[in-house]
């Protein structure tokens, strides 16, 4: 039996993706020792992994912290600088002093993070412990081969275009971030860890063993430059609590298939502060269209969303709906750019439309349109005529679904889950059960 601990910030994107990673191990007969926050205790001991919290200070609501200074309608790094310096950089060392006895007390053979909790790498590396990082969102390190994550560009193909990138990343690394470097290294003075230099993610690169990317490296800008410690495992698809899609909605669906009726499926995140910002635009377009629009409103009241006077007769709004039961039957779905919905229509060989520019979402829609597999709208709440011409271009082309099946098979070639703990145990010198 090995020993692996565990850790992620209390954030649902960074929890959720490690659940099924903790249930394989678990199953496999490990001791895994989870650090998370309160909030998701019962999803962590599902699993079988054993639950302690982080610090009552340094816990938090993601709904109700610096992440609501994000506007969604206005992107950039300052913004985002505003989420990760108190959230990620200045909360080093109470991490650091939380986690420490922790460790200490367990023992661990390996330690698993989220790569965003840099106080337990720091932590591995000064007590001599093997790490294994894993990023569930679009790939954040910088390099050669590609613009710097953060700021929506498109990797450059020419000659030019690569010394754009090239340059970008110099600026980005040294002016940009130069606070977020400075801020950093006074968080891990005298923590015995090297010092930081280069852009901060890719510092944390250096303190891993294995750094695992929860996609697939066709769904990632193509990177000659990456360091050899990463590795691209593939989602690890959470089982979430069943949500099932109504019988009346679930006959339409059937209907629409039946007739030949395109069936467009509407995802919008819970998180979204306007839940009305993708799913209206969307009915609204295609309210006269020969099409089935089913859409959620991520659990918000489908009243308050979109009153159901005003609903179009082609538009079933329910306040949430099960989208693996439903994407086997979807043409194409309308999502403002969550990394697991994008991730999970692509897996389905379903093409994407997509908006929603804020935090990772610029970044994740800015690979649908370079994979080839849908349209990029680069707009938080788009107009209805754009998204209707949108809609239409990827129906009409049948190349928007040919990239989107040749994606569905890279995903299928991934384990995501099953492959993270042979790495996490490999890392620790121990044989998979």
């Amino acid at each position: 039996m090995t020993r692996i601990f565990l850790a992620t910030m209390p954030i649902a994107s960074h929890v959720m993706p490690a659940l099924p990673i903790a249930r394989e191990l678990v199953d496999k007969g490990h001791d895994v020792l989870w650090r998370c926050g309160r909030k998701f205790e019962e999803l962590i001991t599902a699993t079988g992994a054993t639950f302690t919290p982080i610090a009552h200070h340094l816990d938090f609501d993601e709904n109700a912290s610096a992440f609501q200074t994000l506007d969604e309608r206005k992107p950039g790094i300052p913004g985002f600088k505003k989420v990760v310096l108190p959230l990620f950089i200045e909360s080093v060392p109470g991490h650091v002093a939380d986690i420490e006895p922790v460790l200490e007390a367990f023992r661990p053979e390996v330690v698993f993070a989220d790569h965003s909790l840099l106080a337990a790498p720091i932590l591995a590396t000064r007590r001599g412990t093997r790490t294994v990082l894993f990023v569930g969102g679009p790939l954040p390190l910088t390099g050669a081969d590609a613009p710097p994550p953060g700021i929506g560009l498109l990797p450059g193909r020419s000659r030019l275009g690569r010394l754009r990138d090239r340059g970008l990343g110099w600026l980005v690394t040294h002016v940009l971030f130069r606070d977020v470097r400075r801020a950093l290294r006074r968080s891990t003075a005298g923590l015995g860890v090297p010092r930081v230099d280069g852009f901060f993610m890719d510092w944390v690169v250096q303190l891993a063993d294995r750094y695992l990317v929860l996609t697939v490296p066709e769904f990632e800008y193509p990177r000659g430059d990456l360091p050899s410690t990463v590795e691209f495992v593939g989602p690890t698809w959470p089982e979430l609590p069943e949500v099932p899609t109504s019988p009346a909605c679930r006959r339409d669906v059937e209907r629409s298939r039946a007739a030949g009726v395109p069936v467009v499926l509407v995802i919008q995140g819970p998180r979204t502060a306007d839940p009305a910002s993708l799913v209206a635009p969307t009915a609204a377009a295609l309210a006269d269209e020969h099409v089935l629009v089913v859409a959620t409103t991520g659990n918000h009241d489908p009243e308050e969303v979109l009153p159901a006077a005003r609903r179009p007769a082609n538009l079933r709004l329910e306040r949430s709906l099960d989208p693996v039961e439903l994407l086997p039957t979807a043409d194409l779905v309308v999502t403002n750019g969550g990394y697991d919905s994008v991730q999970l229509a692509l897996a389905h060989g379903v093409p994407l439309v997509t908006a929603g520019v804020s935090d990772n979402r610029l970044e994740s829609n800015n690979r649908v349109r370079w994979s080839g597999a849908g349209v990029f709208l680069r707009t938080w709440r788009p107009e209805p005529a754009r998204l209707r011409a949108a809609v239409t271009e990827v129906l009409r082309d049948p190349g928007y679904r040919a990239e989107a099946e040749r994606l569905r098979a890279a995903y299928a070639r991934h384990p995501g889950a099953r492959r993270a703990a042979e790495v996490i145990l490999e890392v620790a010198g121990a044989r998979a059960a």
